[in-house]
């Protein structure tokens, strides 16, 4: 829990400081409603951080039916709770068996400096509750109304369970998906209480206004930026915020703000998802297909 002026915050492989360059994130829940407001809090800081947007109970379905497929892949340890999401070891693992193919329910992904297992879309079209997050009523019904006409969202999710020492580096999200419509918005859901020792997500309030690294990192797909926020602050400014999260949270941001994570310094995973949504109207990445839109959520 992050509570005291001067704690330590680990952000990427950075030891940083709290209240003196990592700060808590401003909710604001108290703009909703007000579409004008959001659309100009998010163009200054780039992105909104909402507290208890989404039913708890819901979000913790998709954890339960998360928490049994790492149960049924042998990513638990032995002789504890699934619900306790104990990190097991990754050799005996299903995911590391070679011979066999697990690709269709999930993978280990080392992109993030660990053995994170990535859940596929075969896996997560076989679930009721993740797929009744994924097209919640209340996301769709927020974007319509913050892009003004009918969103629609990205067929494919990213949705992680990431293991001790296990981080996120700084990056655009444009680097990944910067070949369609730029009004992207990213919807990051914590899917269990999340505080920053168990890796958190850390943004940079105001990087969405970096135009010389916007025009430069964030026009290639090149992957992360660097693990150095606190380089970031010398050379262009900006204000690392995070906070510790609750089940049913959501933080949402655009293409060009610079994020990252804190390390997972537990022996439990670290479930999250993100979600992509645009406006049905713009074209589309070509690496990714059309998801749900509105209108059939509706």
């Amino acid at each position: 829990m992050i509570h005291e002026h001067g704690t330590v915050v680990r952000v990427a492989e950075d030891d940083m400081l709290w209240g003196v360059n990592v700060f808590p994130m401003v909710e604001q829940n108290h703009l909703l409603g007000d579409v004008d407001a959001l659309r100009e809090y998010f163009s200054k800081n780039g992105y909104l951080f909402f507290r208890g947007f989404l039913d708890r109970d819901l979000v913790g379905g998709a954890t339960t039916e998360l928490a049994t497929e790492l149960e049924n892949l042998n990513c638990l340890r032995n002789g504890t709770e699934k619900m306790e999401l104990k990190i097991g070891s990754s050799s005996e693992s299903a995911l590391s068996k070679e011979g066999e193919d697990f690709h269709g329910r999930a993978v280990y992904d080392t992109g993030n400096q660990s053995e994170s297992v990535l859940f596929q879309k075969e896996m997560l079209e076989d679930t009721t509750n993740c797929r009744e997050l994924f097209n919640c009523r209340s996301l769709f019904e927020f974007f319509n109304h913050f892009f003004g006409e009918e969103c629609v969202t990205f067929d494919y999710k990213w949705v992680r369970a990431v293991p001790s020492a296990g981080f996120t580096g700084l990056h655009f999200d444009s680097v990944y998906m910067g070949r369609g419509d730029t009004r992207i918005i990213s919807c990051w859901i914590p899917l269990d209480d999340i505080d920053a020792e168990q890796g958190g997500l850390v943004v940079c309030n105001g990087s969405n206004h970096f135009t010389e690294l916007i025009q430069t990192y964030g026009a290639n797909d090149s992957g992360w930026y660097s693990n150095a926020p606190i380089e970031i602050l010398e050379k262009y400014g900006g204000r690392w915020e995070t906070t510790d999260f609750l089940r049913g949270d959501i933080v949402m941001f655009g293409m060009s703000t610079l994020h990252a994570s804190t390390p997972n310094k537990t022996e439990r995973y670290r479930l999250s998802c993100d979600l992509r949504f645009q406006p049905l109207s713009e074209p589309m990445d070509p690496r990714y297909k059309k998801g749900k839109r509105a209108s059939e959520i509706f």
